[in-house]
């Protein structure tokens, strides 16, 4: 009997109740401390039930009632107050509390400060953030731990705003004089969250575990593992991102405590490794056993459906992969819009080649008051590239000159991916001077990228220099430089089949090749003439043409053509 007691009360559900309880008793007494008068006698009395509404039914109407009721409050009572508005995601109340705290003439402790800092940077007020730190120094509380940790944080979470990203929280983080977890993680996260910073991400953690006696949480391992997985390097770690599926599912298996991240993480890996079958199935056993899934848990399998084109599959999630006039009306009928759905639909005009509406979408997104970040401007250079706009799409038009001129005359300096973009552009207009330039640009900005030393290679190929790519190569062969192959996806009997360039290990493989020369030879008799001038390898033309047909892309539409029905799109 005993033992049962126990299996109940530990259980979720039970604890749920309890809390429920507890608060309704916490009712009850509020109106006994109304009648009896020890509201207006103590002012642990008004902290206490401002807990009890914030906390505990997460009603900061009745607890700001409480507060504007009090008849004394001292600094605890407004950081109190102000805490709860931050911690329930009030954070812009929270700031304006601040301000009239201020105003009242109560100074700030280290435990507000924290909170206001904190709120700065959910809002990703830097400069309201950046007057805070001056009074955090002028306060004599630059040396507190948890001060340190939501500046760190603040700077870090704001740093796409500057041209140093994460500068600023490097400096508030080397001038703390003591640092405990919560500080390393706080760094570590942010060199996380900024993007392309992945590695000293990894480097702190060496830090941290060899210099400071100061052991990781949970937080820590997590952004750790997500770096390792941006860096994709499964001797640093085998993450589903990282492409080491069966790793990931071993992992999975062994977790005691299964819950909606847990699942989210592998339908994820599996859906970025365009395994949309075992994605659906992961999906599938998790919504039979929990019934609890989350937007999260869609936009990965939307995204999966997405990436390899499968329709079917999209549609069973209410998206319809490809469609683009479904997507708008899905939009449309959105009640609440924030810069990620607006980006995604601006993006899917892009996409389609429907500049006009791109255009049109991000104007209206910028009249809606919403700002855009730069996966928006992205999208809407891409929407301009597609109806000859010449913007940073000089080197798309050939002019490439000008496009150097306009990357030499912007007012911050231009990362690798801008020089990538003029790179592109010269191995399709064949300058090899300017190539050059663009290529050590990028290498001085990342040694470790292989995407210049392949766009380069590509250039000297095409010009036939072919001492030059050998070289090209030897280097990334010396550095250990590998570029991913490309593969294409095509779904065909509720299944998804992938593809490189040349790909052999198909069961299908002598159908594949049989149907591809078939078609080659049926459009050389409408005329078609293959363009050899895009394979970048030194043969004759004869063998030339014959890499055109290794194109992972028709391979995947060949085996389309000879699994599908012929009505099949």
């Amino acid at each position: 009997m005993e033992n049962t007691l126990i299996s109940f009360v530990s259980q979720p559900r039970f604890k749920r109740v309890v809390l429920t309880e507890i608060c309704w008793i916490g009712e009850v007494i509020f109106g006994f401390v109304i009648k009896s008068g020890y509201f207006e006698l103590d002012v642990c009395v008004g902290c206490a039930l401002i807990d009890l509404f914030a906390k505990g039914f997460r009603d900061l109407v009745s607890a700001k009632k409480v507060f504007d009721k009090m008849p004394e409050r001292n600094s605890v009572t407004w950081t109190l107050l102000i805490t709860r508005y931050a911690q329930l995601g009030y954070h812009e109340d929270g700031i304006e509390l601040f301000l009239s705290m201020l105003l009242c003439g109560f100074m700030p402790d280290r435990f507000t400060l924290s909170s206001v800092v904190s709120a700065c940077a959910e809002l990703g007020f830097v400069s309201v953030g950046q007057q805070l730190h001056s009074w955090v120094i002028k306060s004599g509380l630059c040396l507190d731990v948890c001060v340190g940790c939501s500046l760190v944080d603040m700077y870090a979470k704001c740093a796409t705003t500057t041209n140093e990203p994460m500068e600023d929280a490097r400096k508030v983080f080397q001038r703390m004089p003591h640092h405990n977890v919560m500080s390393w993680t706080a760094i570590i996260t942010g060199h996380v969250q900024s993007g392309g910073l992945d590695r000293t991400a990894i480097e702190l953690y060496c830090k941290m575990i060899t210099q400071g006696d100061v052991l990781p949480n949970h937080i820590t391992y997590s952004s750790l593992l997500k770096a390792c997985a941006s860096l994709s390097n499964l001797e640093v770690a085998c993450m589903p991102d990282a492409g080491s599926m069966e790793d990931a599912q071993m992992a999975f298996e062994v977790l005691v405590d299964k819950n909606l991240i847990s699942h989210n993480a592998i339908l994820e890996g599996y859906a970025k490794n365009a395994s949309l079958g075992k994605a659906f199935n992961m999906f599938n056993q998790f919504e039979e056993t929990t019934g609890v899934v989350d937007s999260f848990t869609f936009a990965s399998l939307l995204s999966a459906s997405a990436s390899v084109g499968a329709i079917g599959k999209g549609e069973e999630i209410h998206a319809r992969c490809g469609d683009i006039e479904a997507a708008a009306r899905v939009f449309s009928r959105m009640e609440q819009r924030n810069v990620i759905s607006w980006t995604s639909i601006v993006t899917s005009f892009a996409k389609h080649g429907m500049a006009t509406r791109a255009l049109e979408t991000f104007h209206q997104m910028l009249n809606a008051g919403m700002k855009p970040n730069e996966v928006t401007y992205i999208a809407v250079l891409s929407a301009c590239s597609h109806v000859g706009m010449v913007v940073d799409l000089l080197g798309r038009s050939g002019s490439l000159e000008k496009a150097l001129d306009l990357i030499k005359s912007m007012p911050f300096k231009a990362d690798a991916l801008v020089w990538r973009t003029l790179l592109g552009a010269c191995q399709v207009h064949g300058n090899t001077e300017l190539g050059r330039l663009a290529a050590k640009m990028i290498i001085g900005q990342d040694p470790d990228d292989p995407a210049a030393y392949i766009l380069l290679s590509n250039l000297y190929a095409s010009k036939g220099q072919w001492e030059e790519v050998v070289k090209i190569r030897k280097t990334m062969k010396e550095r250990n430089l590998v570029k991913e192959a490309g593969c294409s996806w095509v779904e065909a009997e509720n299944q998804t089949h992938k593809f490189y360039v040349g790909d052999t290990c198909h069961p299908r493989t002598h159908e594949i090749y049989k149907e591809l020369h078939q078609l080659v030879m049926d459009i050389k008799k409408l005329g078609y003439v293959p363009d050899t001038g895009f394979v970048l390898h030194d043969m004759d033309e004869k063998e030339k043409e014959g890499y055109l047909v290794q194109h992972s892309e028709k391979i995947a539409v060949a085996f389309g053509l000879i699994s599908m029905s012929k009505t099949k799109p």
